[in-house]
C-alpha cells in the first residue's frame, strides 16, 4: 500500500531547452543571407556530449543519451523540480511508483522529457519519507508515442507520473487531430478542453484522479514556479 491518499497520474512539460534566447539571437544572425545547406541548426546549441544515467530502481540498469539539449535553466529547473515535486505529491496523492517519459536513447527523440523528470525520480526512489517512498522502487517506462496504454496507471493505489513534449501532451491550432495527445487520452470528455491552458515549460502540471470505467479521468491544472509553489488553476 502506499498511503491513505488518492492515487493520481500527474502530468507535465519537460523544462526549457537550447538554444537560449541569446544563442537563438546569434544563429539567426549567424543564418542571415545563407543558403538553407549553410545554416546552422539548434542542434548546435546541445550539449554534444554522451551521458550515462542510472535508472532509479537498480533493477532497471541504466541507459544512454546521445547528446543533452536542455538549457541551464532547464537543468535548474529539472533540479528544483526534483524536491519540490515529491514533497507536493507527498502532501495531496499517493506514493509514485512509476515514471513514464519519451525514450531519449535516440538522436530522432528528444531528451528533455526525460532529463526534466529523472531528478525527481532519484529523490523519490532514495527518500526514506514514508510519505514519498514507503520502500517501494521506482519504475521508468521509456516510450516513443504518446498514444501508449494508459491502462493500469493507477491500478495498484500509487501515483504516476508521466512528463513529455509539447507536441505529444496538446494539439495546438490547426494540427492533426487523428493524433493521440496525452491530455485529452486521460481527460473525460466533457472536461476537456474546458479552462485549461496550454503547457508551459516545467510549468504546467496536470492532475488526473477518479477514473471512470473507461480509463478517463477527472482532471485538475496547477501552475508552477520557485516563488509561489504549486498553485490550482483550474
Amino acid at each position: 500500500m502506499s498511503n491513505s491518499n488518492p492515487a493520481a497520474v500527474i502530468v507535465f512539460r519537460h523544462a526549457h531547452d537550447l538554444p537560449t534566447k541569446q544563442q537563438q539571437a546569434e544563429m539567426d544572425a549567424y543564418n542571415k543571407n545563407l543558403p538553407d545547406d549553410k545554416k546552422r541548426g539548434e542542434s548546435y546549441y546541445y550539449i554534444h556530449e554522451a551521458k550515462p544515467y542510472n535508472l532509479p530502481s537498480p533493477k532497471q540498469g541504466s541507459i544512454t543519451l546521445p547528446w543533452q539539449r536542455l538549457s541551464p535553466d532547464g537543468f535548474s529547473e529539472a533540479k528544483n523540480l526534483g524536491t519540490a515535486l515529491p514533497n507536493w505529491i507527498a502532501q495531496h496523492w499517493a506514493t509514485v511508483n512509476l515514471v513514464i517519459t519519451k525514450d531519449p536513447q535516440s538522436k530522432d527523440q528528444t531528451q528533455n522529457p526525460f532529463q526534466t523528470v529523472i531528478p525527481a525520480a532519484y529523490d523519490i526512489e532514495a527518500s526514506t519519507d514514508p510519505k514519498i517512498n514507503p520502500g517501494m522502487d521506482v519504475e521508468f517506462q521509456l516510450k516513443n508515442d504518446p498514444g501508449f496504454s494508459k491502462d493500469g496507471l493507477i491500478s495498484d493505489g500509487h501515483s504516476t507520473l508521466i512528463c513529455w513534449d509539447r507536441q505529444g501532451l496538446w494539439r495546438d491550432h490547426g494540427e492533426d487531430k487523428s493524433k493521440t495527445y496525452i491530455l485529452q487520452s486521460l481527460a473525460k470528455d466533457k472536461q476537456w478542453p474546458g479552462k485549461f491552458t496550454r503547457p508551459v515549460k516545467a510549468g504546467t502540471f496536470y492532475v488526473f484522479t477518479n477514473p471512470d470505467k473507461d480509463g478517463k479521468y477527472d482532471i485538475t491544472q496547477y501552475n508552477y514556479d520557485t516563488t509561489h509553489g504549486f498553485v490550482k488553476f483550474a
